[in-house]
């Protein structure tokens, strides 16, 4: 064998593959290969690259072949070694995993050789004991599939046997993550026994004696000893219950639940929690949950006990009220979000859009409640409408001193567009509670230092994805804001997503006031500036949100209103004349397409059907949404031919065949047919000659879409007399 060996397979290129040849070749027959063992297995230590020589299988199951025919000497200084090698700390985290995991699994095939002193050595270096019954797999094994459902280490029968302090304790011993690991073997892929499992038998039993875990809530506490997946467990359970309404939140005794809240915000105060996410997977077999996944249910938990359901919130807030308010303010002084989070290349919440190979970054918004202080944010909303229970309701000021001291000092810290975004977007919560506090801080909440100009533009946009509100709007301090945004371009705007786009939110606020305040019209100075000044964007906007909620629209608001109030009624009519005279940008035009729609009844049908013509003459016959229009062309045609046929040109030939923009030509099937029949069949000789000419038009340059509108010219002798 050896003579075969050196002369045939030794001499051989070093490549990947023939060194895994010869591996094989020589876990053949280990006791004629002593030296050539010897020479194999310690080569790992020479390179700086172990994974290309232990890569696949063929080393470890040569090693568990092999190691046993080596001299005492030789397998006891091989172990040592690999404790020295793979036990080095290096900077990547991921790379410690992966050394971890690979010394593991050579020290699981040679598991029986080892020393009891060395398998005690393996536990404290690497984590777990290694396995006497592991199997060398290949790189690429069998596929395997189906949903992942974490297990607890004993039945949920059992578990709720268990009582609160026994589970505490076992949290602390031996249900710890890092010691249920090593308890899986390879058929437990599907169904892992880890720290998640342990969280969805807390979760369970929540249900079944819920006051019992609230009452004991401080045993899940213990810092640096307790995990604080395990304490995130908890409050999430708790949270899921009542958001998904599965108990009533009548009759339990939150005291112990606020208890442990102020512990935690206790610990913190002495020394602050870390804010790093959990890379650990590999160690403990599933994600875990780091102390910022813990603040961030807190809070979640808190919005829940301050939020009325059937009138009443879950937890008797004025027992609570001072404790709240702590916890509360504790939350809004943590760090998450920063301003990493607000980087492309750090960015918590990055999107990328089918059709483009850039990400970018998500809408503040999104990050604000995907982080603890937005959140936070959030529970103070809901906490100063039930403190404000406590005013008469003609009290000027509604808002406690202690909650405006936070806001201000909150917002003077502020760094992040996403907390930014949270103070626009809840400004009328603080507003209506002390207008006159709220107006004196306006510009820290939209600043106008060039410096924080994407800060303001975040607060704007969160005001802007809001209600609006008629006292707020005709506010001269909160008036001027507009005035301010009219005069930003979109140029300056961040590259972001946005949960209401600036120009679009404008529009919608200024289209909002047209119709609905009487005292805010076609002389006001805000809506002429916001003409004088705008853009395309802006005008479309302003024209499509018309129309879509008063015209089109099923909203009940905008019908009762244009039902009760005649001068919205009015104003309808008279801003679609006011365009057409005096705007003239063409794609804002065509966002009238939705004002075209006879539907509802809204206008009177021939004056409809003159200004659908007028717009269409401007806009070369293009709409960008033509379904309403074609719906209501059979009633135009029967109240207005003359247009409709004018209609029917500017759409389907100028704006349509001769554009290249024909969309729909089924449409020559139904409305469109209709609607011909209908002005062939009542037209006078002269009308059908026009008709028939605009017909042989779309035939002969349309094609096949238009052949159906050939039965419409009935009258045979008028064809042959052309």
């Amino acid at each position: 064998m050896q003579s075969v060996y050196k002369k045939y397979i030794a001499n051989l290129p070093d490549s990947n593959s023939l060194w895994r040849f010869r591996l094989f070749v020589l876990s053949l027959c280990p006791q004629s290969f002593k030296a050539d063992l010897k020479k194999a297995f310690f080569r790992l230590f020479e390179t700086e690259y172990y994974y290309e020589l232990i890569t696949g299988t063929e080393y470890n199951k040569t090693l568990q072949r092999g190691f046993p025919a080596l001299g005492e000497n030789d397998k006891r200084e091989y172990v040592k070694q690999i404790f020295h090698y793979f036990s080095k700390k290096v900077e990547d985290s991921k790379e410690q995993q992966w050394r971890t995991r690979y010394a593991l699994q050579i020290l699981s095939c040679i598991c029986n050789e080892l020393t009891s002193t060395e398998q005690t050595e393996c536990e404290k270096r690497f984590g777990r004991k290694c396995d006497p019954n592991y199997q060398p797999e290949p790189a690429i094994s069998k596929a395997k599939f189906g949903i992942v459902r974490p297990r607890g280490p004993i039945p949920p029968e059992e578990f709720n046997k268990l009582s609160i302090a026994d589970i505490a304790t076992k949290l602390r011993n031996e249900w710890q993550p890092e010691k249920l690991r090593p308890q899986n073997t390879t058929d437990d892929s599907h169904n892992p026994l880890n720290a998640e499992g342990v969280g969805v038998l807390i979760k369970g039993d929540l249900e079944k004696r819920i006051q019992e875990y609230i009452s004991n809530a401080n045993l899940f506490f213990e810092r640096d000893v307790l995990d604080s997946h395990y304490i995130y467990s908890l409050f999430r359970g708790i949270e899921e219950i009542f958001r998904e309404k599965k108990i009533s939140a009548d009759n339990i005794d939150w005291d112990g639940l606020i208890r442990l809240c102020l512990e935690i915000k206790a610990s913190a105060e002495k020394k602050l929690f870390g804010n790093e996410r959990r890379s650990d997977r590999d160690m403990y077999g599933g994600w875990l949950v780091s102390w910022t996944g813990v603040y961030s249910v807190m809070a979640d938990v808190l919005l829940q006990l301050t939020t009325e359901k059937d009138g009443k919130a879950p937890i008797d807030f004025v027992k609570h009220r001072d404790d709240l308010f702590s916890i509360i303010s504790h939350l809004l002084s943590h760090t998450d979000p920063t301003l990493e989070d607000e980087q492309i290349e750090s960015a918590k919440v990055k999107i990328k859009s089918p059709n483009s190979e850039e990400y970018e970054l998500g809408d503040p918004y999104t990050t604000a409640i995907n982080s603890v202080r937005g959140r936070a944010f959030q529970v103070l909303t809901t906490f100063i409408y039930l403190d404000g229970k406590k005013y008469k309701k003609d009290d000027a000021i509604k808002i406690a001193d202690d909650v405006k001291e936070l806001y201000q000092r909150v917002l003077k810290n502020e760094n992040t567009q996403a907390l930014m975004f949270m103070f626009g977007h809840y400004l009328p919560s603080f507003y209506y509670r002390h207008k006159e506090w709220i107006q004196n801080i306006l510009p820290q909440i939209f600043p106008e230092e060039a410096g924080k100009k994407d800060l303001y533009l975040a607060a704007w946009e969160g005001y802007l994805s809001t209600n609006l509100y008629e006292e707020m709007f005709f506010d001269p301090k909160i008036n001027k804001l507009y005035f301010r945004a009219i005069d930003i371009t979109p140029d300056q705007y961040p590259e972001r997503r946005y949960v209401k786009k600036l120009d679009e939110g404008l529009a919608i606020h200024i289209a909002l006031a047209f119709m609905y305040y009487n005292d805010f019209g076609f002389d006001s100075d805000l809506f002429k500036t916001f003409w004088e000044k705008g853009n395309a964007k802006r005008y479309a906007g302003f024209i499509s949100f018309i129309g879509r909620s008063f015209v089109s629209g099923d909203n009940k608001q905008s019908g009762h209103l244009l039902k009760e109030n005649a001068t919205s009624k009015q104003k309808l009519h008279d801003f679609w004349d006011w365009a057409l005279e005096h705007c003239i940008d063409k794609e804002a035009l065509q966002e009238f397409d939705f004002w075209m729609n006879a539907e509802k009844g809204v206008f009177d049908i021939p004056w409809q059907a003159e200004r659908t013509k007028k717009t269409l003459e401007k806009t070369d016959g293009m709409v960008d949404w033509d379904f309403g229009l074609m719906r209501s062309i059979p009633t135009f045609a029967k109240s207005a031919p003359s247009d409709t046929l004018e209609i029917l040109h500017l759409l389907l030939l100028q704006g349509g065949v001769r554009s290249k923009r024909m969309q729909r030509p089924f449409y020559m099937e139904n409305e469109a047919y209709e609607a011909f029949d209908v002005l062939y069949k009542n037209g006078d000789a002269e009308f059908k000659k026009k008709i028939y000419q605009l017909i042989d038009d779309l035939i002969r340059e349309g094609g096949s879409a238009f052949w159906k509108l050939k039965d419409v010219l009935e009258d045979k002798q008028l064809k042959e007399n052309d």
